[in-house]
């Protein structure tokens, strides 16, 4: 099974914020490859754990979830690592040349007594032969008595240390290749460097592993030059803060099957690729704004997921191929606008056209709405910062008391963000007990859905707002579904309509706004019911369906499915 953790939505708390710096590819050695080559093969990674840094069971489950959905291309399974040349008072390699026929690192005169992969000291059996040139580069090839090792089995071997450097300040782990292989530039040999007094909760250790191991397959900006896929500006993204217009220039990360899979997630035929995250992190992480959950992005937990954004962008380096496919956990189908717009201007639009601002939300909006799917109740979440705090082109909303009003997260661009945690929650479970009214009359239960509503609601005389709420839902044919108010059903004839509802006996009024079918009746799990006149409800294997008031109810049972029977009695 895998090891990492399905969840619709990251809730960023005390996460592992990542600070990778990808070296020079200037300083990227050339090793060996040898043995056999296939057109493909499994990616197999392998651990240099000797001092057990890492808990062998978490190195095993990494590499067996990269076997299992990764293959290499032009697959040799057996690796040598070139040697390091002398290094200069500057600790910075001397001497060193490469021949360009065939690729082969040499020293000149002497190889240095013991080679590094960063701060992890390569084992001999590792290493190849000691290559150097002499007599003013005219005479090359390997020093009489140096050994050839046995080298490595794998595609990757990844040195695992536990050092306490310069970069531990800023970054529990430190990761970077450090060779490649002679023809095709795939990273061959990397560290990983775990500072002895890291913070990373043990939950998460596996995730944070993982994502650096990307790093080293080659999402990393110095690894981009080598392969297939290029870091290309993406352009103008328009943004609206406070009443002034402005413009940002991004990155983003561009190639085939991630182009492909931007335009189909999103529903965008603009070409982009996938932007890249605009601060502290070396475009080398994925925009958390538009990306959060994700493996790639700079935030990392024990719920990030390895999806097909990732998969798509390991293909694009050219090296890999992408074996499962795994749908992503952030939004999707928003269109081009969530792309090039801030997400300021993208609330300010959708309002104006009246339509869902999820996931982002305002100052002036609901304090809840519904996610994509319209299975939960989302809330939205901000945050006042201290002046100083929110740099100037995301201040979006303007003073708020001492600071500024905006989002919680730096790496969101401070966005107002809809959470599906907090005081969220999902319209299929049974809500907890409040002690209080229902005031705004909603139903939960496995045929509940999210609706908008429309406008604010009389509730004893006064006017209250909450921005959606669960309702249960009977869906007909591809264009008439029955909202299910306190028992009274309620026709949809098209997206947006407005349906008034009320309870004379609780003194309440207040209005929906209709859902698309496919929104509501598509998905979830849903089975579309073909015949006209036919309503789709719950039936339970272990339960029992049966009517009560025209509506359909179900008690407790075991397994869920959705049928067809006969409508509501209207």
């Amino acid at each position: 099974t895998s090891f990492i953790v399905v969840l619709s939505l990251l809730r960023i708390t005390s996460s592992y914020i990542c600070q990778h710096q990808s070296p020079s590819s200037d300083t990227l050695q050339t090793g060996f490859s040898s043995g056999p080559q296939t057109s493909a093969a499994p990616f197999q990674v392998t651990w240099h754990n000797t001092e057990n840094i890492v808990a062998g069971e978490i190195l095993t489950n990494i590499s067996d979830f990269m076997s299992s959905n990764i293959l290499v291309k032009q697959a040799i399974a057996s690796i040598h690592l070139s040697r390091n040349c002398p290094l200069s008072q500057t600790n910075e390699q001397t001497n060193v040349q490469t021949n360009s026929q065939t690729n082969t690192h040499y020293c000149t005169e002497e190889c240095a007594a013991v080679t590094q992969c960063g701060p992890a000291i390569v084992p001999d059996e590792h290493l190849g032969r000691c290559y150097v040139c002499v007599d003013d580069s005219k005479r090359c090839g390997f020093t009489v008595g140096s050994t050839l090792g046995q080298g490595i089995t794998g595609h990757l071997v990844v040195y695992l240390s536990a050092k306490v450097t310069e970069d531990c300040k800023d970054d529990p782990i430190q990761a970077a290749a450090c060779q490649v292989s002679p023809v095709h530039k795939r990273p061959i040999a990397s560290y990983m460097n775990i500072c002895p007094d890291h913070s990373i909760p043990e939950e998460d250790l596996s995730n944070v592993l993982l994502h650096h191991l990307l790093h080293v397959m080659g999402i990393s900006q110095s690894l981009f030059d080598l392969g297939a896929a290029k870091l290309e500006d993406f352009g103008t993204r328009w943004g609206l803060m406070r009443e002034d217009s402005y413009t940002v220039l991004d990155k983003q990360f561009v190639g085939t099957k991630s182009k492909e899979f931007v335009s189909k997630h999103f529903g965008c035929e603009k070409g982009y690729g996938v932007l890249m995250e605009n601060q502290d992190s070396r475009n080398c992480h994925v925009e958390e704004r538009l990306y959060r959950g994700e493996i790639l992005t700079v935030n990392v937990t024990k719920s990030s997921q390895f999806t097909d954004l990732t998969f798509s962008m390991l293909e694009d380096t050219g090296w890999y191929i992408a074996g499962k496919s795994k749908q992503p956990p952030f939004p999707g189908k928003l269109g081009c606008d969530v792309l090039d717009r801030s997400c300021n201007l993208w609330v300010s639009e959708q309002n104006s056209n009246h339509d869902n601002i999820y996931p982002f939300c305002g100052i002036s909006s609901q304090s809840y709405t519904c996610n994509t799917e319209h299975t939960t109740v989302s809330q939205c979440q901000s945050k006042e910062h201290s002046v100083g705090v929110v740099p100037a082109k995301f201040q979006y909303h303007g003073l708020a008391g001492n600071g500024y009003r905006a989002g919680p997260y730096k790496y969101s661009d401070y966005c107002m963000l809809f959470s599906e945690h907090e005081d969220s929650y999902s319209c299929t479970d049974t809500p907890q007990p409040s002690g209080g009214r229902n005031f705004f009359l909603e139903k939960h239960g496995p045929s509940s859905v999210c609706v908008l509503h429309d406008g604010e609601w009389d509730i004893n005389g006064s006017d209250r707002s909450k921005g959606a709420g669960c309702y249960s839902i009977c869906c007909r044919d591809t264009n008439f579904d029955v909202i299910d108010v306190y028992n009274e059903p309620h026709s949809c004839y098209q997206p947006k309509q407005t349906i008034h509802v009320s309870s004379s006996n609780n003194n309440i009024r207040g209005s929906l706004q209709c859902p698309s079918w496919e929104t509501a009746c598509g998905g979830s799990g849903r089975t579309k019911c073909q015949s006209a006149g036919k309503c789709m409800t719950p039936s339970l294997s272990n339960g029992q369906v049966y009517s009560s008031q025209g509506m359909y109810q179900i008690t407790i049972g075991t397994t869920l499915s959705y049928v067809c029977f006969d409508g509501f009695i209207m």
